[in-house]
């Protein structure tokens, strides 16, 4: 008994004189600090993980909506030309007009209020509207042109823009195109291949262009 008694004494000595990186209780005090941690770093990205994954997706349709836009106005351009300098004929120039019209359209309504973007397999949860940052409502409705920074927005080929916002712009827009896709109808037969080997310099439309060419605000954006 002395013996052990001694042995026990001893122990407790070496223990009391171990360092704390060698004591087992705080290696258990920390394993159940990291597993906290960890259960924390968890929970709290779950929490927030769909509005981030809509503020990406709303990144994404604004940005889908601005290629299209460019698309679009060029698209416009050589749909009145209808030179060949794209490679494409009259009849695919007004496909892919009509393709870019649409996609504004769509991008634009999801962006503002929610829904699908098919061609981007995209869907945003929660619309920029109901979000309601100042800035994407100054942008999208303010009277004038902020986005251009010239509010005035003083343009001879769209006199309500004074009036109206982005998103009405972006609305005449597409109208713009849907008449260039009227009055430009495709040719059937155009006199020239997608290789550049024909280049048609069509002078009679280039008036279409001009000052005072019903589709220039097509042409402004």
């Amino acid at each position: 008994e002395e013996e052990g008694s001694f042995e026990d004494v001893l122990r407790r000595c070496n223990q009391m004189r171990m360092p704390p990186h060698f004591r087992p209780l705080v290696y258990q005090v920390l394993l159940l600090v990291v597993a906290a941690l960890c259960l924390c770093v968890w929970l709290v990205p779950l929490r927030l993980y769909p509005r981030l994954v809509n503020t990406a997706c709303l990144v994404r349709a604004a940005r889908n909506v601005g290629a299209n836009v460019l698309m679009g106005v060029l698209l416009a351009r050589e749909l009145v030309l209808d030179d060949g300098f794209v490679r494409l004929n009259g009849t695919s120039i007004a496909a892919k007009l009509r393709e870019a019209r649409d996609e504004i359209s769509v991008g634009v309504d999801a962006m503002r209020l929610g829904g699908y973007i098919a061609s981007e397999q995209l869907h945003v949860s929660i619309g920029a509207d109901d979000i309601g940052l100042e800035a994407y409502m100054t942008l999208m409705y303010q009277e004038g042109c902020p986005w251009r920074g010239n509010t005035s927005c003083v343009t001879p080929y769209w006199h309500e823009a004074q009036a109206e916002g982005l998103y009405r712009f972006l609305r005449q827009l597409c109208e713009g195109m849907d008449m260039l896709l009227d009055k430009y109808p495709p040719d059937p037969a155009p006199p020239y291949d997608a290789g550049f080997q024909w280049i048609v310099a069509r002078r009679e439309r280039l008036g279409g262009l001009g000052p005072g060419a019903e589709p220039a605000l097509c042409f402004q954006a």
